[in-house]
């Protein structure tokens, strides 16, 4: 692989976009490091090094064959500051339930956004919506949806027996209220 694109790949952490690539190297570096298999597109111009790709499952799409956290910083980088993690997404942000791998990455954004639903990458458009606080706070470094609306958008998408949990252990945290 091309040094300049290795030494971007390292100083971000396994994860670059396209517009990045180009600024330190020619296109055609980027479709060398592609076609040998040094590079792979997770999203629409957002690439991981192959090397953080797990081969468990080679009928799963790529955001899905990524560690969590990483699929996260992928989805991220691709709605370009215009999302905010949410649902059970943001629930493990939060601390309150491990998102396991292969599960979706789940954004909200405002209407108008233009980013559509990719394979494991689940897209809310909200019309009350804004990237900034009192609906999106910074936690871990990402941007996530509250935690009260967190909890609340994750009441249907758990197991009932799950449902519970979040938000007992939310209040007795003293990280809301009832």
């Amino acid at each position: 692989m091309d040094p300049r694109l290795h030494a971007l790949l390292e100083r971000h952490d396994g994860l670059v976009t396209r517009p990045d690539m180009l600024r330190v190297a020619p296109a055609w570096t980027i479709q060398t490091a592609w076609r040998a298999g040094r590079l792979v597109p997770v999203l629409p111009g957002i690439y991981v090094d192959a090397a953080l790709i797990r081969d468990w499952d080679a009928d799963l799409p790529m955001l899905a064959r990524v560690e969590p956290e990483l699929a996260r910083r992928a989805a991220l980088a691709y709605a370009g500051g215009r999302a905010a993690l949410s649902r059970l997404t943001a629930l493990d942000v939060w601390g309150f339930r491990r998102q396991p791998p292969g599960e979706p990455v789940h954004l909200d954004l405002p209407i108008g956004s233009g980013l559509r639903k990719r394979p494991h990458l689940v897209v809310r458009h909200r019309s009350d919506f804004a990237i900034a606080p009192p609906q999106v706070v910074t936690r871990m470094g990402v941007p996530v949806t509250r935690l009260e609306r967190t909890l609340v958008d994750c009441w249907p998408l758990l197991e009932p027996v799950d449902r519970p949990g979040p938000l007992i252990r939310a209040v007795n945290d003293r990280l809301t209220t009832p």
